[in-house]
């Protein structure tokens, strides 16, 4: 059928069924969901499997994941939609580009794009259906009602439960809603979409809206109810692990995935929590006040969480108390105090907070489930912390850290690091309600509907690179974060033309177009191809793309690649190669025959790229160059075995730096990339320790304020690293951290033309000078101090001011004689003295100069208190 034909015939049938046609579907070169279901093979294959096909058509039931896409009231005209993420909703009008395939008998497209093309649509009518008739392929995907139901049989373990009516019967499955549904029940009509799996069809309703049953009656309550607090028991761990329960219980909180259920009564016990999270997979259908009975459910401790999984039934009961629980009140955390000995014993709890205030240690994340979190400490705590920042490597800091979480409902604000949070009730005088919870190594405030969150801009800096000057370049490292159109990165065409500008943005105007980038994460050689194609077309940056494929580079959800991009107008790459590293354990990365020695297996998913450089400039002959791009292990999973892992890869990649230095112990060899792992940490120390000389890491020169290149669970740390040769070092010019990523939200709309957010590691830039260049640095011991490098006449040469904790750095400094000169705050003298220095080729020179306070500025009351301190010193 032509496309013209195809899209007239959806406007015929959308009449027909009774329903408007939804704004947004246009004529394209759309195929009919009927040609595609109805065009069978083998069994009920069709026979478009392995095709890419567009269709049109509106949302009629969202599962998580999957969603079904409906053209018209008939049979054969709708399908199944597959994409972790996906923002669709019911009345969706929707195009949908991907690949034909068949899921456990189920056909339906797995996307490489969907477009919305208009929202609240009027669904199609359901289609009036007997049992039998709904069991047949015609109807696969599509809206339907039966009536006159009978249930033959109650939940099962998987939650299905039976109905029939004089035509035969049929299986309901609990993908959309839990059900108590009991034999004998009659149920006056059941609308659902026809699900086809593991060799039946089945009813998979939406809600309990579509469950119109009578003489419903609210069920028995088990003789042997499990109070919640004897399922969290008064330790850390629950004391019924692996057993079934049947609870009763006051739902205090909604979320995407399950619900927080409460004890009626409690038990007064301070030890032990009376709240419990009831984990189902899906959109409950509960609601907070609703008083539940779960039977048969399994108690779990899942990460350390106590949860309630794989319940067989769930139902609305008698039997609660009335009014319901009360909020108890909650601690907030502190610096070094266990946040288990706060918040443990009110783990999935409801909680009550007076309003407070902080300041935003990791700012705002957005998850694709639609929870959204931000880190922060509360008023106070900043000035005990270095640079006001929460380090990851102390420990008793992060303690400090309080996590608040929208899953329930409220609305999180886009909140960057320093930012100063406000978090109060809606109500005026009402404290703050919250369940609090546990997820992942962290107690989280998830925040009721109510809550009010403002935010006023902070600390974070507006970040830029200097100018290179002319007779220098640089070298960056940059994790583009899942730059790819995997299934769980950017498949729809448009998303992934604007993270590719994003990221494009970044390199252009954040790192001013340096000459060769070190990536990761990039999704396959294509990727860093068309990044580097789009810096050339529209911001005429000369770039090339070096990557070669690796064993993640295929992955269909999440490929990554590591690749380099080098400036044709100054770079010239003379070889690449990537290197597999081989051991006798297995870490279950895809291997190849010959590809490892006998009895050895592969331990990089992201082999490193090794990659030779020519780099032309005013210095004379071209400077040869050697960079090794990285991305290691991540920490994710067990890192007890991804440590030894890492530390394979670190063995690997000293021996790869190894063979150039034995070659030319002079060789300019450059270890850069994400390296899953902290500055300080045996993986990094090995990589040095291991190479003869010992390479250089750039951090070494590095204020320790700003040793971080990203930010986890609210605290700083560093992951990105550049290390060099000593070859290299009387080139070496400086290194910068450029603050554009980790300091930033992940913003509610993404803005496309900013260099801001673009990843969420901070890239790194390496400025070399091939002339020769030194660096001068030192302790100020305040913020704000003004300091100026002057040359022998006195003349100024560069300047710069001391950061958070005091320090501060002049890179690229030319080989000579200078001195420095400050500029405190008012009512502090920092001495200089009169002698000048001479700045070497290679060398970094550190001050601590002579700091008198005489009376610090620091408002009314200090310069009260300090006047006071004045007068007893004279007595």
């Amino acid at each position: 059928m032509r496309p013209h034909s195809a899209f007239l015939t959806l406007l015929l049938l959308l009449s027909l069924a009774g329903f408007t046609a939804p704004t947004g579907l246009a004529q394209t070169n759309v195929t009919p969901i009927a040609d595609i279901q109805s065009s069978v093979t083998v069994g009920d294959n069709s026979a478009f499997v392995g095709r890419t096909v567009t269709v049109q058509g509106i949302v009629t039931g969202v599962y998580g994941g999957l969603f079904f896409v409906q053209e018209a009231g008939g049979p054969w005209n709708a399908i199944a939609v597959y994409q972790r993420g996906h923002r669709v909703a019911e009345g969706d009008a929707v195009q949908v580009t991907g690949v034909v395939a068949e899921y456990y008998d189920l056909t339906q497209i797995e996307p490489t794009a969907i477009e919305i093309l208009s929202s609240g649509n009027p669904l199609p009518a359901p289609v009036e259906l007997t049992a039998k008739e709904a069991a047949g392929e015609e109807w696969e995907g599509v809206l339907v009602r039966l009536s006159g139901l009978t249930v033959t049989a109650a939940p099962n373990q998987h939650g299905e439960w039976r109905v029939k009516d004089a035509s035969g019967n049929l299986l309901v499955d609990d993908k959309g809603v839990a059900y108590d549904a009991q034999p004998g029940q009659e149920i006056a009509s059941l609308t659902a979409i026809v699900d086809h799996a593991f060799g039946s069809y089945r009813l998979i309703p939406r809600s309990l809206d579509d469950i119109n049953a009578t003489g419903a009656s609210t069920p028995e309550l088990p003789a042997d109810l499990t109070p919640i607090y004897a399922i969290q028991g008064d330790g850390p761990q629950t004391p019924l692990a692996g057993k079934a329960v049947d609870v009763l219980g006051i739902v205090t909180g909604s979320g995407p995935d399950g619900f927080y259920l409460q004890d009626p009564t409690g038990d007064d016990n301070p030890a032990s929590s009376d709240g419990v999270y009831v984990y189902l997979g899906r959109k409950p259908s509960v609601a907070a006040g609703d008083c539940v009975l779960v039977r048969q459910a399994i108690v779990n401790e899942f990460y350390e969480k106590t949860e309630l999984k794989e319940a067989g039934g769930i139902s609305q009961a008698e039997g609660c108390a009335i009014p319901g629980p009360t909020a108890s009140p909650a601690l907030l955390p502190q610096r070094h105090l266990s946040p288990t000995a706060i918040f443990e014993p009110l783990e999935g709890m409801l909680v009550s907070l007076e309003s407070f205030t902080g300041t935003v240690q990791g700012p705002t994340k957005r998850f694709a489930s639609g929870d959204v979190e931000i880190a922060l400490t509360v008023e106070g705590l900043s000035s005990y912390l270095p640079a006001g920042r929460v380090y990851q490597e102390r420990a008793g800091d992060a303690q400090a850290l309080l996590f608040l979480s929208g899953a329930l409902g409220a609305a999180l604000p886009d909140a960057a690091w320093g930012d100063r949070l406000a978090v109060r009730s809606a109500t005026p005088d009402a404290p703050v309600l919250a369940v609090l919870d546990y997820n992942f190594g962290k107690y989280q405030l998830l925040l009721l509907p109510g809550a009010a969150v403002t935010v006023e801009a902070g600390a974070a800096a507006l970040d830029s690179l200097p100018a290179t000057p002319e007779d220098a370049f640089t070298v960056c490292a940059f994790n583009v974060y899942g730059l790819g159109r995997g299934r769980e990165q950017h498949p729809d065409a448009a998303d992934y033309q604007q993270q590719l500008r994003k990221r494009a943005v970044a390199i252009a105007e954040g790192l001013d177009g340096c000459p060769i980038i070190g990536l990761q994460e990039t999704g396959t050689p294509e990727d860093a191809e068309n990044l580097a194609q789009l810096l050339s077309d529209e911001f005429g940056l000369p770039y090339t793309a070096v990557a070669i494929e690796g064993p993640n580079s295929s992955d269909p959800d999440f490929p990554l690649t590591n690749s380099l991009l080098a400036r044709t107008d100054r770079v010239t790459v003379v070889a690449a190669e990537s290197v597999q590293g081989c051991a006798r354990l297995s870490f279950g990365v895809r291997s190849q025959p010959g590809l490892c020695p006998t009895a050895q297996f592969p331990f990089f998913d992201r082999p490193p790229l090794v990659v030779d450089l020519a780099v032309e400039g005013p210095w004379g002959a071209p400077y040869p160059l050697t960079v090794i791009v990285n991305h290691w292990k991540s920490k994710s999973g067990d890192e007890s075995v991804n440590l030894v892992r890492r530390i394979f890869q670190a063995q690997h990649v000293a021996a790869l730096a190894q063979a150039r230095l034995d070659a030319d112990p002079d060789a300019h060899v450059i270890v850069l990339g994400d390296l899953n792992d902290y500055y300080t940490s045996a993986p990094v120390r090995i990589l040095q320790d291991q190479t003869s000389p010992a390479l250089l890491h750039s951090f070494d020169n590095l204020s320790p304020a700003d040793r971080y290149t990203y930010i986890f669970n609210g605290g700083s740390q560093a992951l990105d690293h550049i290390l060099y040769s000593r070859g290299m070092q009387n080139e070496f010019a400086g290194i910068d951290p450029l603050r554009i990523n980790a300091d930033y939200p992940v913003y509610a709309e993404m803005d496309p033309a900013t260099v801001y957010r673009a990843s969420d590691h901070d890239p790194l830039v390496l400025t070399l000078r091939p002339g020769g260049a030194g660096w001068v640095g030192g302790d100020t011991q305040m913020a704000g101090v003004a300091v100026e490098l002057l040359d022998a006449s006195g003349a100024l040469v560069a300047q710069t001011i001391s950061d958070a904790i005091g320090e501060f750095r002049l890179w690229g400094v030319v080989p000579g004689r200078y001195g420095l000169r400050y500029g405190p705050p008012e009512g502090t003298t920092v001495a200089a003295g009169d002698r000048l220095f001479e700045v070497a080729a290679g060398s970094g020179l550190y001050f601590q100069p002579v700091v008198t306070q005489r009376q610090a500025i620091l408002g009314a009351q200090a310069a009260v208190a300090g006047a006071a301190l004045a007068a007893l010193k004279t007595k």
